[in-house]
């Protein structure tokens, strides 16, 4: 069973990632900047996939949490600005 006394994070994460996708989704579909479909896609896969590993390493250690809190940004971040600058550049 979930103890949501320790898992009181997950819902606002929830809420959020699942904001960001409708974002996301409506940008691509309105034609919107790519960019903006980029930061709410991207943004939402970050924000599971944080959800998830901190989920997963929280009965391992608190090094393991704050690693899992971390990694995730640390490697989607680049990738949407990437993404981002990449759309910039191809539109000229």
């Amino acid at each position: 069973m979930l103890d949501w006394s320790r898992l009181w994070w997950i819902v606002p994460l929830g809420v959020l990632s699942f904001a960001l996708a409708l974002v996301g989704y409506v940008a691509v579909r309105r034609g919107w900047p790519r960019w903006v479909g980029a930061h709410g896609l991207g943004g939402s896969y970050i924000a599971l996939v944080t959800a998830l590993l901190v989920v997963s390493a929280g009965d391992i250690s608190t090094t393991a949490e704050i690693i899992a809190w971390i990694v995730p940004a640390a490697v989607g971040v680049p990738l949407i600005v990437r993404a981002h600058t990449g759309a910039r550049t191809r539109a000229r």
